[in-house]
């Protein structure tokens, strides 16, 4: 047995020897263990290098973590203006602004700038936009801002808000349509309004209007009370859709008045309307043609008419218009009485073509065209012919040298009607006495 402890003995001063003989020979194996131990050790890591110079929202210098509260209305929007100054360069610095504890937090009233680099002793101005939410709670809150950089500290900022409640404040809250998708021309068209009070008073009297300006429809409704916080709906609100109203999307307008008069808030929403095509078809002009005559035999100088008779047949009174195209070379054309008349429904009009041929137009088949419209549509096109012949030479020259004779003719008539009168004068003339010598 004492055998056995002394060989424990032993053993134990052997280890102890080689532990010092090892602790010698290797020196720097205790520096490695010692920097693997501080490897495992997190380093701090270095804060952003700028200082904070100023905080302002909408002009109001704030000061961090102060008693004093900032009040600012919810549903208003307000600008955040932070200056600071970089103690040294540093690069991707991200600046957020933001207001926890709102109910949707994915609404939550929130800003960003950057990234963006700062230099030493160099001052910087950004400016975030925060907008409130017209439904957040009226209570005290944090304006927190927080810049950060991609490996950095952080620097937080807590800036202390009071959000309170405007004193008149009224929101259209839904428009709800009947039908909802689109409504046929021709028919009504039922509207509800529901409107919400987030102002501190009761509000009285509450006129809400919808209208559709395009069309000139309107209509109105009274809610005789709106509690605070709470919210009441319109009457359904009738406005019949004109039958003529063209296929397409129109915009409705709800204008609600509030605080006696003083205030009003408005809304929108889009109406989709759907073309009545029975209306539309009976709308559609329904026209019957008639040509007296679309070939005619003409003389050079002379001229020729074309009677062309318009009978509306359809349920509304339409403007026709006449033009003719493809004769101005060879002659002058004339419509009358004019060349566009209103035309009753079940009435018929005639135009009448006249072609005046010019005398040195080419004998032979002229084609030329008129053309008729309804309103700005374009119905018909008809085509129209005029045989030229050639006028008689014998009967040329007749005509001529009449005409020769009629103003020699003429001449002769005035030279007589001149001596005859000068005549008559010199009868009437008293004698003159004569003297005697």
């Amino acid at each position: 047995m004492a055998n056995n402890k002394i060989f424990a003995l032993i053993a134990l001063f052997m280890l102890a020897l080689a532990s010092v003989a090892s602790a010698q020979l290797f020196p720097g194996n205790g520096g490695n263990n010692g920097n693997q131990a501080g490897s495992n050790t997190q380093v701090a890591q270095s804060t952003l290098p700028i200082s904070i110079d100023e905080v302002e929202v909408d002009g109001t210098t704030l000061s961090a973590n102060q008693d004093n509260k900032l009040s600012v209305e919810r549903n208003e929007e307000f600008d955040v203006k932070v200056t600071f100054t970089g103690t040294a360069s540093h690069d991707n610095i991200v600046l957020q602004a933001y207001i926890s504890g709102y109910e949707h937090v994915s609404e939550a009233p929130y800003d960003v700038v950057g990234p963006f680099d700062v230099e030493d002793d160099t001052t910087y101005t950004k400016t975030l936009t925060m907008k409130l939410p017209k439904d957040i709670q009226e209570d005290s809150y944090k304006l927190r801002l927080l810049f950060t950089d991609r490996n950095g500290q952080e620097i937080s900022l807590n800036y202390n808000l009071k959000i309170d409640e405007s004193r008149h404040s009224i929101e259209v809250k839904d428009i709800t349509l009947y039908p909802e998708a689109s409504i046929m021309a021709g028919s009504a068209l039922l509207t509800t309004i529901r409107v919400e009070n987030f102002g501190q008073r009761d509000e009285n009297d509450v006129k809400v209007q919808v209208s559709i300006p395009a069309l000139g429809l309107s209509a109105s409704d009274y809610i005789d009370s709106i509690d605070q916080n709470d919210e009441e709906e319109t009457e359904e609100l009738y406005l019949r859709i004109p039958r003529e109203t063209k296929a397409g999307d129109y915009e409705m307008l709800v204008v609600v008045t509030y605080n006696d008069g003083h205030d009003t808030v408005e809304s929108s929403k889009v109406v989709h309307v759907d073309a009545d095509d029975a209306y539309v078809a009976d709308q559609t002009p329904k026209t019957t043609l008639t040509v007296g005559s679309q070939l005619e035999n003409v003389k050079q100088g002379s001229q020729v008419i074309y009677p062309l008779t318009i009978a509306n047949t359809g349920k509304t009174d339409v403007a026709y218009s006449v033009a003719v195209s493809g004769a101005s070379d060879w002659s002058d054309v004339t419509i009358s009485p004019t060349s566009t008349q209103v035309i009753k429904s079940g009435e018929s009009k005639t135009f009448y073509i006249g072609v005046n041929v010019k005398d040195d137009a080419a004998v032979g088949t002229h084609v030329f065209t008129a053309t008729v419209n309804a309103g700005n549509s374009q119905i018909e096109q008809i085509a129209l012919t005029a045989n030229v012949m050639k006028n008689s030479s014998a009967w040329s020259t007749i005509g001529k040298v009449a005409g020769i004779l009629f103003v020699a003719l003429i001449v002769v008539l005035v030279i007589l009607g001149i001596l005859v009168g000068y005549n008559r004068m010199k009868d009437n003339e008293p004698a003159q006495p004569q003297t005697y010598y």
